[in-house]
């Protein structure tokens, strides 16, 4: 289970019993409740946030989604929409430990509601309503792939 402001993972093994695995991005450090008075987009924008885990069978690992904490204001001074968060992919191996985290950038190019693995990689759609590329009338994803770095 991945929990919104929590870095750890909680797994639960067939026999009932549950185990925690550290599962943290390194780009933010810890999440602050968001208060009653708050603006929640713009709350949202500038928290980091734990989100959900896929399997990747084909490499044995699994992905979880990281939001990356940003300013909620543009530099003309317009507020940002919930399209301008950044995000990372954490890699997590079979045992559920850390082996990497990477940021997907340019943020418009990526719309993180919808991915999915498949053989040749991890899939996520390129249908942020910010991507100037944007074809509508096409489904695109980006298909990242696992290397290993000497």
């Amino acid at each position: 289970y991945s929990f919104g402001i929590d870095p750890n993972l909680q797994v639960l093994k067939p026999d009932g019993t549950t185990e925690t695995h550290d599962a943290r991005s390194h780009f933010f450090r810890s999440i602050d409740p968001i208060s009653r008075n708050q603006d929640e987009t713009a709350a949202f924008l500038e928290r980091g946030i734990y989100a959900m885990v896929i399997y990747d069978k084909y490499r044995n690992v699994y992905y979880r989604i990281a939001g990356l904490e940003t300013n909620h204001v543009l530099p003309n001074g317009k507020p940002k929409t919930d399209n301008h968060k950044p995000y990372s992919i954490i890699i997590l191996d079979e045992n559920f430990n850390k082996i990497g985290e990477t940021a997907l950038e340019p943020v418009e190019q990526f719309l993180i509601k919808d991915w999915f693995v498949c053989k040749e990689g991890l899939c996520i759609s390129s249908a942020n309503p910010l991507n100037k590329e944007l074809d509508e009338s096409k489904m695109t994803f980006h298909v990242l792939t696992l290397e290993k770095i000497q």
